[in-house]
């Protein structure tokens, strides 16, 4: 008899099935970890995988937000990366229980609900009516958006909530806005007003813009992004955003998403400018580019341009705008061409249809018509109102004078030139009270009072 086993077959077969099950099975096992039951999982894109996206170098890609394949579940878990919107249904009664500080408090009118931002240990969340939890304790901090501004109802309610050094956007009942992926998304008050409501995020260091469901209108790959103000400081009609890469400007016309490349120095609001056509007003928004130290005009209401080629350009009046070529200044119309020639050393822009210029050293006026209106024979030339009250008896009645100097004596004159008090005094100024001016002939002699020519048949009327 041998002094070795010999196994029965059945034993060998068996013996190498269990050896390669456990051996196909061991990598699940043991090699991934499994999402618990009722978690989610995030996608994260680094900054490099985001550069690679079809975003061109040198112009803006506005993106249409990407189709939303999840759930308003998955979105809320992806806002908060702790809770589900089923485990805040599961704990619709859920109350705060132990000792927490109050951080601040706001009471939101439209909804009739005041809510507090709570604090526990190191973590802060939001609670309601009855310590009823809307926003789970386990941020590193939350604000109120707008940061309480009484002035801007249209954020009322909205959080800023921040935790591991990124910080992200919820309504105050908890409902995302954005994700939590951004490391700045500073309160911009031009926003509380006008026809966008646009959010400004930062990511990678990089600015964008987000809509106000958060899906994305500029993707985060500029320096900076702003909206352009008017001189109000208000949105401008249509609203019109700018960014900055490398130095250089361009901007996307948020309404109609057209684009202006970035290839800009500068970009500045000139003005919205109404003209009567036909029947009806029309608000053409003007913007001012610059390259290579000379400006432009770029109308976004008819999309024309006029030429990057002024030293300087100002709004327009009266049809005309003045501008500064070659060291001289003249005016152009609303296509850019030009109605007078850039010929004075010194304008300014059309007022009560004439332009104040001066040529050498001489003060003058150029009218509508392209003629002077006032000869270019005085030292000094300015109106006697500079801002007109309508419906004032006084002021439509000086509103026509001008105070000039000629040699070293003081008058006054009207819009085409004509003497209405001599050159004779050594000063003058407006009595608009008195309806009248008070001046002197020479520094030694009295103050005097002079009624204007027609001044009581204007009183009478």
């Amino acid at each position: 008899m041998s002094k070795y086993f010999i196994p029965n077959q059945k034993v060998i077969i068996l013996s190498l099935l269990t050896i390669l099950q456990f051996s196909v099975l061991l990598p699940f096992s043991f090699g991934q970890n499994k999402p618990k039951k009722g978690s989610f999982q995030r996608t994260v894109i680094s900054r490099s995988e985001l550069q690679k996206l079809d975003v061109p170098k040198d112009s803006l890609s506005p993106q249409s937000p990407p189709t939303k394949t999840s759930t308003r579940a998955d979105n809320l878990g992806d806002f908060n990366s702790v809770y589900s919107a089923n485990a805040i249904k599961q704990n619709a009664n859920n109350r705060i229980s132990g000792r927490f500080t109050t951080i601040d408090t706001l009471y939101i009118e439209n909804k009739n609900l005041t809510i507090q931002i709570v604090q526990q240990g190191k973590f802060q969340g939001v609670i309601g009516e009855a310590g009823k939890i809307l926003v789970p304790i386990t941020y590193d901090q939350i604000e109120f958006y707008n940061q309480k501004d009484s002035l801007c109802p249209r954020w009322e309610g909205v959080l800023r909530v921040k935790k591991g050094g990124l910080c992200a956007l919820a309504h105050y009942d908890g409902s995302p806005i954005t994700a939590l992926s951004f490391e700045e998304i500073p309160y911009l008050s031009e926003t509380c007003e006008g026809s966008q409501q646009v959010f400004k995020v930062k990511q990678g260091g990089k600015y964008g813009l987000l809509d106000k469901q958060g899906g994305i209108l500029i993707r985060p790959v500029y320096d900076d992004v702003f909206l352009l103000k008017n001189e109000k400081g208000k949105q401008t009609i249509p609203a019109v955003a700018c960014v900055r890469k490398q130095g250089k400007y361009g901007f996307l016309e948020l309404v109609e998403k057209q684009i202006l490349p970035t290839n800009y120095d500068k970009i500045a609001f000139l003005q919205q400018l109404e003209i009567q056509e036909k029947d009806k007003i029309t608000t053409h928004l003007l913007v001012k580019i610059q390259q290579n130290g000379k400006w432009g005009v770029m109308n976004l209401t008819d999309k024309e341009e006029i030429p990057i080629e002024f030293e300087e350009i100002y709004p327009f009046q009266y049809g005309f705008a003045l501008v500064k070529k070659a060291g001289k200044y003249g005016f152009i119309d609303l296509k850019g061409k030009e109605k007078i020639a850039p010929k004075y050393d010194y304008a300014q822009s059309f007022q009560y249809g004439i332009a104040l210029a001066k040529k050498g050293e001489y003060f003058g006026a150029v009218g509508e018509n392209k003629k002077e209106a006032i000869p270019f024979e005085y030292q000094s030339l300015e109106y006697l109102i500079e801002k007109f009250k309508k419906g004032n008896d006084a002021h439509e009645f000086f509103v026509q004078l001008l105070k000039a100097k000629k040699g070293d004596k003081y008058g006054i004159i009207n819009q085409q030139g004509k003497v209405i008090i001599p050159f004779e005094y050594e000063s003058i100024s407006l009595d608009i009270k008195g309806f009248g001016f008070r001046a002197k002939k020479d520094k030694d002699s009295p103050e005097e009072f002079l009624a204007p020519p027609a001044a009581n048949s204007k009183k009478e009327k």
